[in-house]
C-alpha cells in the first residue's frame, strides 16, 4: 500500500480536476487508514485494526474491507 500511494502521489500531483482530486485524496486517505490498520494487525492488535478498518470503510465503502473486519472480530474473540 505504502508504494501504492507514492505511485498515485506522483501520477496524479498536478491533476486541475477537483473532482479527480477528490476521489484521489480520498483512496489516499483510505490508503493511509489501511496501512495503520495492517501494522496493528501485524502487531497483534484485532481492536485497533479494526478501528483503522472501519474508519476507512467510512470514507469509502468496500466489500474487502466489511470481510477484512469481519475476519478480525473472528480472531479477536478466538474463532
Amino acid at each position: 500500500p505504502e508504494k501504492a500511494k507514492k505511485v498515485i502521489e506522483n501520477d496524479f500531483s498536478n491533476v486541475a480536476d477537483p473532482v479527480k482530486k477528490r476521489y484521489i485524496n480520498t483512496y489516499l486517505k483510505q490508503a493511509d487508514l489501511m496501512i495503520k490498520a495492517k501494522e496493528a494487525e501485524n502487531k497483534g492488535l484485532e481492536l485497533e485494526a479494526i478501528k483503522w478498518l472501519k474508519e476507512a470503510q467510512k470514507l469509502r465503502d468496500h466489500e474487502v474491507i466489511k470481510e477484512k473486519i469481519k475476519k478480525l472480530k473472528l480472531e479477536s474473540i478466538g474463532l
